[in-house]
């Protein structure tokens, strides 16, 4: 038997419905491990080991892989392969109801940039991109709930912690300070990229994780803070304007959904206007950015990559146009590896089809959040982070497994499982299973259910070989 004292946890409509296996949660969570170390194991091994940085195409530096690194990071891409078949294996044979529509608007960034793109321009699909769709697939089966947020924020704490010990060793751990990153800087003159290529990688996992970060000490406000703290310096040490940008943006909108949570209507239409805003600006401003050297040499990128897109017609240059040399990166003169926007990227390896299917990815998210609330708040911390860096950044990267895949997938794909259930058909009936209609698939707050004529709300925990108590609590109206 199992009780759940009542309380405000800021996600929990992430924790597991009575559909969720505990076999599938653990291998799902086996998977997000494997994705995390195939991000960063090799850079981690290759500094210890005295790799150096050199000087890129792009007037940044780029982290050497020692051979033990590029060996590893081999070893770990044919894990993830294994674990995510296996995840797979456990999620079919659990026979538990999933979202097919979500599965769908998961997967199709992926089909139609590396699948679909790639053949159109005479090339099949890589291993990356096949892992990417099993590792996809395997988190929107586990439903919503089936995703271990709170390893999610661990993995985000271990980054930000392994890098700044990193950093205080000095060297790959440190980029040397270049022509685009010479205002950078807000701590020290060399910045903070941890075992990645980029500082702006770094920052990316760190601020995509930030939100979920109080979910890995929840018994320990201490742990929590200094946590927290450890990752906002983390950020200031990468430099990286864009991300601090997003994440105070983010914040923003977080506490304004929080401070008006007693007012579930007035929340959601904050937030959607919030979406619409975040999701035009990063279509509008590489149309309107007419500098070729705004942002850091980015206008560049987006004036070339628009171009060459509208030339590709409606499947784009494929999903190398960015890091290999093509009728794109010769017009640059260099290889980018990414747009720097979102929008960009889908639109010029995938044309129009992969930029619709992007943007409906994202406006799934964005529902899911919102859906969430007045629960909980914490992912729209997470797709209002994410939405905001990717007017400069490419912080979702459908090729293949990157270095914030492993929060970027599961988030996602518990955001579009999130459903909302109908507050009509809402039962508070103490039962063996803790059942509410229309939630048992996933969503809502995944748990706290709202009795709205007694004004008092109830708290359920998932049972394991026994009925669920319901604690009632009043209505808290502060």
């Amino acid at each position: 038997m199992t009780v759940l004292a009542a309380g405000r946890d800021p996600a929990q409509a992430f924790v597991p419905s009575e559909t969720s296996s505990h076999l599938a949660r653990v291998t799902a969570g086996a998977v997000i491990v494997l994705v995390w170390l195939q991000g960063s194991a090799p850079g981690v091994v290759s500094v210890l080991g005295g790799s150096r940085r050199a000087s890129s195409e792009y007037g940044t530096s780029i982290l050497l892989l020692s051979p033990l690194g590029t060996l590893l990071g081999g070893a770990l891409a044919v894990g993830v392969l294994a674990a995510a078949g296996l995840a797979l294996l456990v999620q079919i044979g659990s026979r538990r109801r999933w979202h097919f529509l979500a599965l769908v608007v998961m997967l199709a960034p992926c089909i139609a940039i590396a699948g679909i793109a790639a053949a159109w321009n005479g090339r099949g699909p890589s291993l990356g991109a096949v892992a990417y769709v099993m590792c996809a697939a395997v988190f929107v089966m586990a439903g919503a709930g089936g995703v271990p947020v709170r390893l999610i924020g661990g993995l985000g704490i271990a980054t930000s912690v392994t890098s700044l010990v990193l950093g205080a060793l000095g060297g790959g751990a440190l980029m040397p300070p270049s022509a685009n990153d010479a205002n950078k800087s807000f701590l020290f003159e060399r910045l903070l990229a941890g075992p990645y290529g980029h500082s702006n990688t770094l920052a990316i996992v760190v601020a995509l994780t930030f939100p979920f970060v109080w979910r890995s000490f929840p018994s320990s406000r201490f742990l929590r803070s200094a946590s927290a703290l450890l990752m906002l310096v983390t950020l200031l040490w990468c430099g990286s304007r864009t991300v601090l940008g997003a994440l105070a943006v983010g914040l923003v909108i977080w506490m304004v959904a929080r401070m008006v949570r007693h007012t579930p209507t007035l929340q959601r239409a904050i937030g959607l206007v919030m979406a619409v805003l975040s999701i035009a600006v990063m279509l509008a401003v590489p149309m309107v950015t007419g500098d070729a050297g705004a942002f850091t040499s980015r206008g560049r990128i987006w004036q070339a990559a628009i171009e060459y897109g509208r030339s590709a017609g409606f499947f784009g240059l494929g999903p190398w146009a960015f890091s290999e040399r093509g009728v794109l990166t010769s017009s640059l003169g260099f290889t980018p590896e990414h747009g720097h926007n979102v929008a960009v990227s889908a639109f010029a390896m995938g044309g129009l089809v992969g930029l619709v299917a992007v943007m409906v990815l994202l406006a799934g998210a964005w529902r899911g959040a919102l859906r969430g609330l007045p629960g909980t708040s914490a992912p729209l911390l997470f797709v209002a982070t994410l939405t905001c860096a990717g007017a400069l950044e490419t912080v979702i990267d459908v090729r293949g497994i990157g270095a914030a895949s492993f929060v970027a997938l599961p988030m996602l794909a518990q955001l579009l499982a999130t459903q909302r259930p109908d507050p009509a058909s809402w039962d508070v009936r103490v039962t063996g299973a803790p059942t509410v209609q229309g939630v048992s698939s996933g969503g809502g707050d995944a748990g706290a259910v709202v009795d709205r004529a007694a004004g008092m709300a109830e708290t359920r925990a998932p049972s394991i070989g026994g009925p669920a108590i319901v604690i009632p609590r009043p209505r808290d109206h502060r």
